[in-house]
């Protein structure tokens, strides 16, 4: 079943310029951040949206749920155009932004809970989802404490809770895992994993930690230059470069590697290469002259080829 539909959107802000020509006339300009973006999500999808520090990423969300209207093309959300049925469509969505809260400070995480499912009209009492959320996100040991005495990671684990707590058909993710600590990240890409294999439940992820976006994710939307560059699989976008990591310890002369290697990173304890999968024999090679015995290779990471995209684009 079709969720989200976007058709050619586009979207641009005003600019305003003062200019002493024209006395102080403001002269109102378009800047566009979103050009001709068409893309489909399904039931059941989990995707990313990828793209650079004003991309459009956050923007594109907005549009989606209805919080903006695009400034040319539609958006559709269950059918229906996102901004004009945003009141109707707002009980179907669940919504986590790393920067902003549905929680209450001074209650503790299980009275925000109890608060929440009250605004959905649903009883918190002897509530078997809100059982199954609190166990799936491990937070039972602290749901009892107020919200202000809860770490960032513990607060965090709170909001996806409060974000599912009454069953959305879809989540939209606004970098929800910036800044939190190792075993918050682990918590809560099981949990999300979990969510969309047992319940159905579409999800959208716009980050920029991109291990986190291969361990939840498979298919993936690439923003770059306001367009939509790639959609598809994670793993269809990985095996069409065809790129393999080389870790060698110590720091290594770059002249002859470079006659085989795309791009090399060195420190002084470590060389990371990364080499074309038909040029590993010329690695074999280059090994063996240099009496090298302890090096690792390994498939490239979706970070190793957009970072040696946009190297190269420049």
């Amino acid at each position: 079943m079709e969720i989200v539909r976007l058709e050619s959107i586009s979207h641009a802000y005003q600019v305003g310029k003062i200019t002493f020509k024209s006395f102080f006339k403001r002269e109102d300009t378009r800047k566009y951040v979103l050009n001709d973006i068409s893309l489909t999500l399904n039931q059941g999808d989990c995707v990313s949206l990828i793209g650079l520090n004003g991309a459009g990423k956050s923007t594109l969300i907005k549009i989606m749920t209805g919080l903006i209207r695009p400034t040319n093309g539609t958006a559709y959300l269950f059918g229906q155009d996102s901004f004009l049925c945003r009141k109707q469509n707002v009980r179907e969505i669940g919504v986590v932004f790393g920067q902003k809260t549905q929680l209450w400070w001074d209650l503790s995480l299980l009275e925000s809970f109890e608060m929440l499912c009250r605004i959905y009209g649903n009883n918190p009492k002897n509530n078997q989802w809100l059982d199954y959320l609190i166990d799936l996100m491990e937070v039972r040991d602290f749901c009892s404490r107020p919200i202000r005495e809860l770490s960032f990671g513990q607060r965090m684990r709170g909001e996806f809770i409060a974000c599912f707590l009454h069953k959305p058909k879809i989540v939209f993710l606004d970098e929800p895992t910036v800044g939190l600590d190792i075993v918050s990240k682990r918590i809560i890409v099981h949990f999300l994993r979990e969510i969309n294999q047992t319940e159905g439940t579409t999800i959208l992820l716009a980050s920029h930690e991109l291990d986190d976006v291969e361990k939840i994710t498979r298919q993936m939307y690439l923003i770059d230059g306001q367009r939509l560059k790639y959609q598809g699989t994670i793993s269809d976008f990985k095996e069409g470069r065809k790129l393999r990591k080389v870790i060698i310890p110590g720091f290594l002369a770059q002249d002859e590697a470079r006659e085989f290697a795309v791009s090399i990173q060195q420190n002084a304890s470590m060389t990371e290469m990364l080499i074309e999968e038909e040029k590993l024999d010329l690695l074999q090679e280059f090994v063996k002259d240099q009496k090298i015995r302890d090096y690792h290779i390994t498939d490239a990471s979706l970070a190793d080829i957009l970072l040696l995209d946009k190297e190269t684009s420049r």
